[in-house]
């Protein structure tokens, strides 16, 4: 699994959205490089952002790659700022679980979230950025 198949996963498990390209009702689809989307939904994409170099780690080495989660609702309502909290209640601060063999050992949220305006279509545009610390056996 990559970084963002991993945060796509952690957000699905925690309800806060559904997977691109799949039978999903919830009302933000998931979408990272490489998945398939309509774009007629309201949206959640995950982007790596970069990182640290591989560090040596006891049991094999520790990473801290960042990314950003951006949220895009095309109809105006509070789904917007709600969606934006829960995906920081999902990920800020999380702990310990193991995805694809890779051990999260922190994630944190870096910074504020950004307002990024509103596109032609009024679509509203936010993101948030994250740090994460990972363990790979």
């Amino acid at each position: 699994m990559t970084l963002t198949t991993e945060i796509a996963q952690k957000l699905v498990d925690d309800s806060v959205g559904g997977l691109a390209g799949t039978s999903s009702t919830m009302a933000y689809i998931i979408t990272y490089r490489g998945a398939t989307t309509t774009e007629s939904n309201d949206t959640i994409g995950i982007t790596p952002t970069g990182g640290t170099q591989q560090t040596p780690f006891s049991t094999g080495t520790l990473d801290r790659p960042s990314f950003q989660v951006m949220v895009k609702t095309k109809r105006l309502s509070t789904t917007h700022d709600a969606t934006i909290d829960a995906i920081i209640s999902s990920l800020d601060q999380y702990s310990g679980s193991t995805f694809g063999g890779v051990q999260y050992l922190d994630i944190q949220k870096a910074g504020d979230v950004l307002f990024l305006g509103r596109d032609e279509e009024q679509t509203q545009i936010s993101a948030v950025n994250f740090r994460a610390v990972r363990a790979r056996g």
